[in-house]
């Protein structure tokens, strides 16, 4: 701030674009955008300070360089006790009364009821305001703020994407942003973790004053362990720089192995099947073939077909049979594993099916096999004791009848 304190020729000529009437007493009396036209209100109490509180009297006043303050104070003393608000722009104390005049530090002048002053802010810093007549008790922070500096927002949009190891790729906007009267050509990098890339297109933007730009990132996964990552975003420019994050989440293609049937059971000499579904997860496409075993050995497993095309999104099927008919010894009764092995030849998968192998029916026959073989077996019981019956009424004879020869 100069030494030279600028009076506006008219109050009319001023355009207030805020007004801050401190009635509390705690926080800056007002917070001004750049060059704009400020008027602060203070009440002056000798005893408590200007605005006085107990807690908080002079609080702080905080405008941004540039600005044109004016100052207008009211007397909240009752008796006719004089005030005069002056700000210390040469910071050599109260002691420069002397001062006092639009050619030196901003001062109202000494009065009993009003006093009004205007000046630029024109010189960023801290300074000190307080009352001529009492400067012990009213004495108060008055800060102007040097004008932030152009620069530009970045913003992803969306902040957080997903991509495929090795398969595919996805992107997301870079949207910037002038800030503080801001424009030139902002470059565009990134920082990611070994496995990822990045590209932009454009690799530049170029924008005004008051205006943006867009630029699409586009990232890539190759050789890389599945889990969550971040991306760095750099935006530089010849006099601004900024970054921002893009969170990235990579998945590893592959598939999964679905039985129809958790649990088989077949009769020796029988045989038992089931479908075996596999489905693509993650954009995985791939041939895969089907081999199995059983544990402890005795009932045999196969697949048809023995290999599948299962294709990105999509699932296929393969029929497992499992026969227990055995060779030239029978298959013993009790519980096995079978296992089912899936590969393409880089990634395997297995499941294991449980299989029980007994004299009991099959679990898995349909209820009207089992109701029409109770039926037979009933209807077989029934003849037989038919028959059983009948032949012992065949056999009892008559008794003779009684001799009438004496």
């Amino acid at each position: 701030m100069t030494k030279r304190i600028h009076l506006l020729q008219s109050a009319s000529a001023t355009f207030l674009l805020a007004l801050a009437i401190l009635t509390l007493p705690h926080g800056p009396i007002f917070h001004a955008v750049h060059a704009s036209n400020v008027t602060i209100h203070l009440v002056a109490y000798y005893a408590s300070g200007w605005n006085g509180t107990t807690t908080n009297p002079n609080p702080p006043i905080t405008v941004q360089q540039g600005d044109s303050v004016t100052i207008v104070w009211s007397n909240g003393d009752t008796g006719g006790v004089p005030h005069q608000f002056l700000l210390d722009v040469d910071k050599d104390g109260f002691t420069d009364v002397s001062d006092c005049s639009p050619t030196a530090d901003p001062c109202t002048g000494t009065s009993t009821t009003t006093g009004t002053v205007t000046f630029t802010a024109s010189t960023a810093g801290s300074y000190t305001y307080y009352c001529t007549v009492h400067p012990m008790t009213m004495v108060g922070s008055f800060v102007v703020q040097a004008p932030p500096a152009p620069g530009f927002s970045m913003v992803p949009s969306p902040a957080s994407i997903g991509v495929i190891e090795s398969s595919t790729s996805n992107t997301t906007t870079i949207s910037l942003t002038s800030l503080n009267g801001f424009s030139g050509k902002i470059n565009l990098t990134a920082t990611v973790p070994l496995g990822l890339s990045v590209s932009f297109n454009p690799t530049s933007v170029t924008i005004s004053s008051g205006g943006g730009g867009t630029s699409t990132m586009t990232v890539t996964a190759s050789s890389i362990s599945p889990g969550f990552y971040t991306a760095t975003v750099h935006g530089t420019s010849v006099s601004s720089t900024n970054t921002t994050t893009v969170a990235v989440s990579v998945t590893i293609p592959d598939f999964s192995i679905s039985p129809s049937l958790p649990t088989l059971s077949v009769s020796p000499g029988s045989a038992v099947t089931a479908t075996i579904t596999l489905t693509s997860l993650s954009g995985f496409k791939s041939t895969l073939t089907l081999t199995g075993t059983v544990s402890p050995s005795g009932p045999t497993v196969s697949f048809s077909p023995t290999s599948v095309t299962l294709s990105s999104g999509g699932s296929v099927t393969s029929i497992m049979t499992v026969s227990a008919s055995g060779g030239t010894y029978r298959v013993a009764t009790g519980s096995y594993a079978v296992t089912v092995k899936v590969t393409n030849g880089t990634l395997t998968h297995s499941t294991t099916v449980s299989l029980q192998v007994g004299t009991s029916p099959p679990s898995n026959l349909p209820l009207t096999v089992l109701i029409g073989a109770s039926a037979a077996i009933i209807a077989a019981a029934g003849i037989a004791i038919y028959l059983v019956r009948r032949r012992t009424g065949a056999n009892k004879q008559p008794p003779l009848p009684a001799s009438n020869n004496p």
